[in-house]
């Protein structure tokens, strides 16, 4: 029996902030520059180690802003992971992608099975909504009919491509 090559590909994506993101932060940073005002003018010498800890606080704050998305492909199963503030990973997804009904670029000519509503699931694993390297699948998860939007690789898509040649769009 001959065997196969393996196909192992990965892309590590940064999400780009956000209007919200950008919100939440300038939140984050009133709110401690107002407890520590309100502590210099109030607590007395117990305001440093306040400010202190809301410094702490905000920085910590920051950090889970920073989020990137990983696509590993092993042979046919696609994972896609999140990692916040680069220190804690959390498994989005797992999928065969011999399951994938259509894997297309998030273009106008394929808006109908993008803006499909019979979608129950959404995940956007993406760098950013106005990126133009975005790529989405449908597939069932369970009962499920889930939309992954991300940004593979050319290699990841070829990889892709050979294994399920007739829902590849390009």
């Amino acid at each position: 029996m001959e065997k196969t090559g393996d196909i192992f590909n990965e892309k590590l994506v940064r999400k780009l902030p956000d209007t919200r993101d950008t919100l939440l932060k300038g939140a984050i940073g009133a709110a401690a520059i107002a407890i520590m005002t309100v502590s210099f003018m109030y607590v007395g010498i117990m305001s440093l180690l306040i400010v202190l800890g809301v410094g702490v606080g905000v920085y910590f704050a920051y950090k889970q802003f920073e989020v990137e998305f990983e696509y590993i492909l092993t042979n046919d199963e696609l994972d896609v992971d999140k990692i916040t503030a680069r220190e804690r990973r959390k498994q989005l997804l797992s999928v065969n992608v011999r399951s994938f009904e259509i894997f297309a670029p998030v273009r106008d000519e394929y808006k109908r099975e993008f803006e499909d509503s019979t979608v129950a699931k959404r995940i956007d694993a993406s760098s950013s909504p106005k990126s133009t390297k975005r790529w989405f699948a449908v597939f069932r998860d369970g009962e499920k009919r889930t939309l992954l939007i991300f940004e593979p690789g050319k290699k990841m898509r070829a990889s892709i491509r050979q294994l399920i040649p007739r829902v590849y769009r390009e």
